[in-house]
């Protein structure tokens, strides 16, 4: 991920007074001798050390790939994988745990995977009379459910995260836990939702393409860490994309994800990140990329950071990282709102990415040919939106199928407000907020009453270069955001909205800006409607203001936009997309979100 340039800060340095790094193929042992602190990456290679047990009760210890996570719908699909020798002394802190595997053939489909540790002291091979599911399993536990797309040959973290470390700490913790013993994983694919799965390889497919396990983890003082591993090549880093700090040198870095607390010292002397605690703003601060007027903008960045482990608090949806519709461009957050001269909260950036789908009901469109990122400034925590009418939308559209490309940043009209049940509600309350096209509604208070349930959606038009009168534009979008666990809702008075928590209304007893809030803003939906082209023969760069009227090329606060030069208005049904989407893998947002 690109940073933002230097401001003349000191680099960051790692402070390590004595280290060595032993580096063998299966296993790398990083040894920190002032702060006991260790890093081990472990390998698979032997065939009866993973397992898959599928959701039709066949059992195998050799197949190259097998498909992880949920199974049929009816039965479980469940995948072992025992890693030997794990030289970590009793009484030792386990920091974090990360679970990877190779992906077998690209795949956008949804994963859904529960991942544990086998609770013995020392794990036995996997056979037919000790299944991965006959395991007994850590109270600890960590669920894994999203739907991305993974590509063939790349490597994946699978399961990764404070419950993760916890469910270890619970085998080394074990009495009877020796140094060298060996420990087993358990990746458990429920029944249900069913096929939420991708194919990974095993370690038939070879050493390189092999599942791995990367442990953290601290040792009592004056205990060190031992190893007798073979010598061969060291394991490949997994490929996620992140931004990556500046570090000093060291010969053998932690692998990609691993969330390890690293004695470093930030530029400037910031705070040091620590895995499963919120991190400082300079973490948070390199997750940039430079816009087309030079300037740099905050852009998508995961929950939790992919290098130290550490939560921001909030999180952006989708990663549009390597979507064909961006065609090489990076998201950027609030880029026509600052031209606007709005200034719209950070965490409300809320990021959906479609890729050549199919809608919630399988009709025919011509969307299914075609990728596209939607970027909204969409928050539900706070009371801006009963009055802002406009937001920052960015969408990147591309169709190889008729030509339709279009790449714009606007400040999409959201008219006005409507408080109800749903934006049909015969009963609902329309609040006027000026002549705008568009609508948001919000829920009410009767909207927490059965069989009533807090919603909102947001709905636009967008007119790209138009003439100020809606005429004459060269592209028009009308999506939809919804959002099924909005963190607050209105309650009217008079031609107003006062702001009401959901949490206290629902009766949850969860702190409505806590992790443990039942209505975070999290679980979303989009609806990719019309996506229209009317510019045949015209020039495929056109200047707007932010709010998408033509000006001329340069102009004081015009955008850039690009339009592909084709004429194409196909009717399509409403596309439904990404409610199933779990945006808080480890529980970590909060509001505001």
């Amino acid at each position: 991920m690109p940073k933002a340039p230097a401001t003349g800060m000191s680099s960051r340095v790692l402070l390590i007074v004595t280290s060595f790094v032993l580096v063998f193929a299966l296993v790398t042992i990083t040894i920190d001798a002032d702060a006991a602190t260790n890093s081990m990456t472990k390998t698979i290679t032997a065939g009866a050390d993973d397992a898959h047990q599928s959701d039709q009760g066949r059992f195998t210890a050799s197949e190259r790939s097998a498909l992880i996570g949920a199974g049929n719908g009816r039965q479980a699909n469940v995948a072992g994988f025992r890693f030997t020798n794990i030289t970590i002394p009793t009484g030792s802190v386990i920091n974090g745990v990360q679970f990877s595997m190779v992906k077998d053939q690209s795949q956008w489909a949804r994963l859904a995977v529960n991942c544990a540790f086998d609770a013995s002291t020392n794990a036995a091979p996997f056979t037919t009379t000790s299944l991965p599911s006959q395991r007994s399993l850590t109270r600890a536990s960590v669920t894994n459910d999203n739907n991305i797309r993974r590509s063939d040959g790349q490597r994946y973290t699978i399961c990764q995260g404070g419950q993760l470390a916890s469910a270890l700490q619970e085998v080394i913790n074990r009495p009877g836990w020796q140094s060298g013993n060996a420990i087993a994983l358990i990746a458990t694919g429920p029944s249900q939702p069913a096929w939420a799965r991708q194919a990974f390889f095993m370690s038939e497919a070879g050493v390189a393409r092999a599942p791995q396990l990367t442990i953290n983890y601290t040792t009592p003082d004056g205990v060190p860490a031992t190893s007798t591993p073979s010598a061969t090549n060291t394991p490949s880093a997994t490929n996620t994309p992140r931004a990556t700090p500046t570090r000093g040198a060291t010969n053998t870095p932690a692998p990609t994800n691993t969330p390890v607390a690293t004695a470093t010292t930030p530029s400037g002397g910031g705070t040091t990140p620590v895995a499963g605690q919120p991190c400082p703003t300079w973490v948070h601060d390199q997750y940039v990329a430079q816009g087309p007027d030079g300037n740099w903008y905050p852009t998508w960045h995961p929950p939790t950071d992919r290098t130290y482990g550490c939560h921001f608090g909030h999180e952006h949806g989708d990663d549009p990282t390597g979507s064909p519709a961006l065609e090489g461009r990076q998201v950027l957050f609030g880029y026509a709102s600052i031209k606007a001269g709005m200034s719209e909260p950070h965490a409300g950036f809320k990021v959906s990415v479609w890729n050549r789908e199919r809608n919630t009901h399988n009709a025919p469109n011509s969307h299914m040919t075609g990728y596209a990122v939607f970027v909204i400034h969409q928050g539900t925590a706070g009371a801006a939106r009963f009055t802002t009418v406009h937001h920052d939308f960015e969408f990147h559209y591309w169709n190889p199928a008729d030509g339709r490309r279009i790449h714009m940043h606007v400040m999409a009209p959201f008219g006005d407000l409507f408080v109800g049940c749903g934006a049909n509600d015969p009963q609902g309350i329309s609040i006027d907020r000026g002549n705008a096209k568009g609508m948001i509604q919000v829920s009410a208070d009767k909207c927490f009453n059965n069989p009533n349930s807090p919603y909102e959606d947001w709905v636009t038009s967008v007119y790209l270069g138009h003439d100020g009168n809606y005429g004459n534009w060269e592209a028009y979008v009308d999506p939809h955001f919804a959002i099924f666990n909005p963190n607050t809702y209105c309650v009217v008075s008079g031609n107003s909205c006062t702001l009401a928590y959901s949490d206290v209304r629902a009766g949850t007893g969860a702190e409505p800006t806590g992790t443990n809030s039942w209505f975070k803003g999290t679980k979303r939906e989009t609806y990719m409607n019309q996506v229209w082209i009317d510019n045949a023969g015209g020039n495929t760069t056109i200047w707007t203001d932010p709010y998408g009227v033509q000006v001329a090329p340069g102009a004081a606060n015009g955008i850039e936009q690009f339009v592909s030069a084709v004429n194409a208005r196909p009717q399509d049904p409403s596309n439904a997309f990404g409610a199933d989407r779990n945006h808080d893998p480890d529980g970590s947002v909060h509001a505001p979100n």
